[in-house]
C-alpha cells in the first residue's frame, strides 16, 4: 500500500477508530457518577489492551510490536490501579451507555483490523491508536476528571494523563514512520494519473461536505462543510481548466479507484449516524482525510509531476489544504467540548 492509496485507507481506518470517540461525545450524556466513570476508565483501557494483543499477533513491524507491547503493559497497569482503587472505595463500576458504545466501537474496529495484514494492518492499527488516544485524552480532561467527585478517583485520572499524552506522541511517531515507508514504495504516476488523483480527492471531499449539509444541525459543522464545498469545487475547476489547456485527460488508475472504494465505506458509516455522532464522525474524518491528502500532495504528487503548470497549481493549493486541516481541528475541539 503506498501513500496515495493510504488517502482512502487513512480516512477509512480512522473512521473506524473514531467511532470510539463516543468517549468524547459522552459530554452530552449529563453528569457521570463515580461508578460510571470507573466503568468507562476500565473499559477504555481494556479495549486498548485488546488492540495491542491483536497487533502482537498480526504485525511483523518491530516499531509496531514495540508500541503494542508498551500499550499492553501500561494500560493493564492502569486497569490494575483503577480496579484496586474501586475495591478500596467499595465502588462497583457501573455499566452505562458510554461503556456499551465503547464495546460496540471495539467490535467494529476489531472486525476491520482482523481483515487486514502486513503494512495495511500496521497502518490501520497505528492510525486507530492516534485517534483513540486523542479521544481518550479529551474525554479524561474535559469530562471524566470534572465529573469525578471522589478525590482519589480524580487524582488517579489526573496522574495517568501525562502517560496518555506520551502514548499519543509515540503513536504519531510510528504513524509518520509508516507513512514514510509507504512513500518509499510509491510507483511512478504519469501526469494524467496524478491529475485524476487530485480531482477525485477533491470531488470526494465535496461530496462529504454535501452530506454534512444534509445531516448536520451544528452551525460550526455546517459552516465548515460549506467552506469545503466552495474551496474544493474551486480546486476542481482550476485542475479541469488546466488539464484542458494542456490537452491532458485525467487518467483513472488504481489509486483513484481505491479513493472511491474508501469513500464508499465512509459513506456507509456516515449514513448510519445522525446528530452529534454524525458531526463527530464527519469532522474526525475531515482531519484524517486532509492529513493524508497533504502528505500525498507534498511527498508524492508534487515531486513526481513533470508539467510545471500542474506542479505549480498543487504547490499553490497546499497552504489552503493546511488551512482546511487547521479549521477541521478547531471544529473537532469544539465538538469534543459541546453538550
Amino acid at each position: 500500500m503506498n501513500v496515495l492509496k493510504s488517502i482512502s485507507g487513512w480516512a477509512a481506518g480512522l473512521m473506524a477508530g473514531m467511532t470510539l470517540a463516543v468517549l468524547a461525545s459522552c459530554s452530552g450524556n449529563g453528569k457521570l457518577s463515580d461508578p460510571e466513570i470507573a466503568s468507562i476508565a476500565v473499559k477504555a483501557n481494556q479495549i486498548d489492551v485488546d488492540y495491542a494483543k491483536l497487533a502482537l499477533q498480526k504485525s511483523q513491524n518491530p516499531d509496531v510490536k514495540a508500541f503494542a507491547e508498551t500499550m499492553q503493559k501500561d494500560h493493564e497497569n492502569i486497569i490494575n490501579q483503577a480496579t484496586a482503587l474501586a475495591q478500596k472505595l467499595g465502588v462497583t463500576p457501573q455499566d452505562n451507555p458510554t461503556t456499551q458504545s465503547l464495546l460496540s466501537g471495539e467490535k467494529d474496529v476489531m472486525a476491520r483490523l482482523n481483515n487486514l495484514n502486513g503494512h495495511d494492518f500496521d497502518t490501520a492499527y497505528i492510525n486507530n491508536e492516534v485517534a483513540y488516544h486523542a479521544a481518550v485524552i479529551a474525554s479524561v480532561k474535559d469530562k471524566l476528571i470534572p465529573d469525578a467527585t471522589n478525590k482519589e478517583l480524580k487524582d488517579l485520572l489526573t496522574s495517568v494523563s501525562p502517560l496518555l499524552n506520551q502514548h499519543l506522541e509515540m503513536a504519531k511517531q510510528d504513524q509518520t514512520k509508516i507513512l514514510n515507508a509507504s512513500a518509499a514504495s510509491v510507483p511512478t504516476l504519469t501526469d494524467p494519473e496524478s491529475a485524476s488523483v487530485a480531482v477525485t480527492a477533491n470531488q470526494i471531499d465535496v461530496r462529504y461536505g454535501e452530506m454534512a449539509l444534509k445531516k448536520s444541525r451544528n452551525p460550526d459543522v455546517i459552516a465548515f462543510a460549506k467552506t469545503m464545498i466552495k474551496d474544493h469545487n474551486n480546486i476542481i475547476q482550476q485542475a479541469t481548466a488546466l488539464a484542458k489547456k494542456l490537452g491532458v485527460t485525467p487518467q483513472t488508475n488504481a489509486v483513484t479507484q481505491s479513493l472511491l472504494d474508501g469513500e464508499k465505506a465512509t459513506d456507509a458509516k456516515f449514513n448510519a449516524l445522525s446528530g452529534h455522532d454524525f458531526d463527530t464522525a464527519y469532522i474526525n474524518n475531515e482531519v484524517a482525510f486532509h492529513e493524508a491528502v497533504i502528505a500525498a500532495v507534498q511527498n508524492v504528487l508534487i515531486p513526481q509531476i513533470q508539467n510545471a503548470d500542474l506542479k505549480k497549481m498543487l504547490v499553490d493549493v497546499s497552504p489552503l489544504l493546511e488551512e482546511h486541516l487547521k479549521m477541521a481541528k478547531e471544529s473537532q475541539a469544539k465538538i469534543v467540548n459541546s453538550k
